[in-house]
């Protein structure tokens, strides 16, 4: 946000990302995806590429309180306008009240964006209204860009000062965060490669092996990320791996691997000696999967398996148990990554949708099924409900008395809080700077044990 960008850039800019975010808004597409395709057909300078992504992010997170600044000079609800126009609305509010566009460049790029004179005249009149206002941004404006239920429910957990921290936290970019491999090359080796093309490099002092380079542009095309030396992981994906804890000779099973982050991170832990499954239903993610674990030296230790974790019995037709560690990483609401991702805010409903939890709780099941006794087995999903965290740990005790729940070790105890008597970690964007995460490790007991969830 408040990007210095020159008055004339070229309408091409602002056209994408029109288009872009009336995807992202009335198809409910990925922004990231989006961006990222978009930039690969294009030719765009890394200037326009700047605009592009500050507009379609900066409009995505503050939709909600550009809409109140806006609806005061309409007639209508602005949730009856055209799509087109009340996005066009949407973007030039967004530079004339966060970017140093100056005034007349906002409202005519903004008008430019819509052919009908009638529409044109309204977001002109509208627009330059905006522009004559003195009135001071408020301090909550962070809060204000969300629903009234994920403010309710953080508010719940985090109090109103909380609330408004958060909100400013997840309101901000991400920075590019760089998972080392020491077993390539220590981590003050690659900051001091990378300190050139990012504003800023910080090495993490609570998390082992993370980098945080802000500014750094088109990472994955780096020499040294596609020779292996690095990838790309936020540092809570990295604690739910050391929560895992794996170990040389083991086997290890990944239940819902995504793009094989976790998965490459188990091994470079483990060793040469270790071996992971790892399972996604989607071939086209299990390619990314394939293609990570090339990339890092990898693919010899692993095995993919496509297929649906929740049907157990198609499951162990192509996978032989047990494993001395599982990991359910499963699918969520995703709010712990509002930051990445902050289309989520005008997607999700109230409550978590019970579909979903039925199926937390079948892959919690399966998972289990595939724990040796004696063996780990860690959930962790990127979201900060209680009902897809500690709700889901609680539920699943009680019908799986057969394990329990491990304490927490350095270095993961400053990440810990007061869920499942401090057994478990859950992270903050303002608190820890990473994305919100909730994870907890338990252990097959051999009899049936009696832990304490309250």
């Amino acid at each position: 946000m408040n990007n210095q960008l020159a008055e004339n850039q070229p309408t091409a800019s602002r056209r994408l990302a029109h288009k872009l975010l009336l995807r992202v808004f009335e198809v409910d597409a990925f922004l990231d995806h989006l961006i990222d395709a978009a930039f690969a057909r294009s030719d765009f300078t890394q200037r326009d590429r700047g605009l592009v992504s500050e507009l379609c992010y900066g409009v995505t997170r503050y939709a909600l309180y550009l809409d109140s600044r806006i609806q005061k000079y309409l007639k209508q609800p602005i949730s009856d306008m055209l799509p087109p126009a009340r996005m066009a609305l949407r973007m030039g509010a967004y530079q004339l009240l966060f970017m140093r566009v100056p005034a007349h460049s906002a409202v005519n790029e903004s008008v430019n964006l819509i052919r009908q004179t009638q529409l044109r005249g309204m977001i002109n009149a509208v627009l330059r209204k905006l522009a004559a206002e003195t009135e001071p941004m408020p301090d909550n404006a962070d809060v204000l860009t969300l629903p009234s239920w994920i403010t309710g429910f953080v508010k719940s957990l985090r109090g109103t000062e909380g609330l408004a921290l958060w909100a400013k936290a997840i309101n901000q970019p991400a920075p590019v965060s760089i998972r080392c491999r020491p077993n390539r090359s220590p981590r003050h080796t690659v900051a001091q490669d990378l300190s050139q093309e990012a504003r800023s490099i910080t090495e993490r002092l609570d998390i082992p092996e993370i980098l945080e380079a802000p500014g750094l542009q088109s990472p994955i095309t780096h020499p040294s990320y596609q020779n292996g030396t690095w990838t790309l992981q936020d540092g809570a994906a990295s604690l739910v791996s050391m929560l895992l804890d794996p170990q040389p000779h083991e086997r290890i099973l990944d239940l819902c691997e995504a793009a094989g982050g976790n998965t490459c991170h188990f091994l470079d832990l483990a060793g040469p000696t270790a071996s992971v499954v790892a399972v996604d239903q989607h071939p086209s993610r299990s390619a990314l999967i394939q293609n990570n674990a090339k990339r890092l030296g990898l693919e010899k230790q692993l095995q993919i398996v496509i297929a649906d974790a929740t049907d157990e019995d198609a499951l162990r037709q192509q996978i032989d148990g047990p494993f001395d560690r599982v990991l359910l990483d499963a699918p969520c609401s995703g709010l712990g990554t509002l930051r990445r991702h902050p289309e989520i805010r005008h997607r999700k409903s109230p409550t978590p949708d019970a579909a979903l939890l039925a199926v937390q709780q079948k892959l919690l099941h399966v998972a289990a099924t595939f724990v040796k006794p004696g063996g780990t087995l860690v959930y962790s999903v990127c979201t900060v409900t209680y009902e897809e965290g500690p709700g889901q740990i609680k539920r699943f005790l009680t019908t799986h008395p057969e394990f329990s729940i491990k304490s927490i070790q350095e270095p993961l105890i400053p990440f810990s809080e007061p869920l499942l008597n401090g057994r478990a970690i859950r992270t903050w964007t303002d608190l820890h700077g990473v994305d919100g995460f909730f994870a907890v490790s338990m252990t097959h007991t051999l009899v049936a044990s009696k832990s304490v969830v309250d």
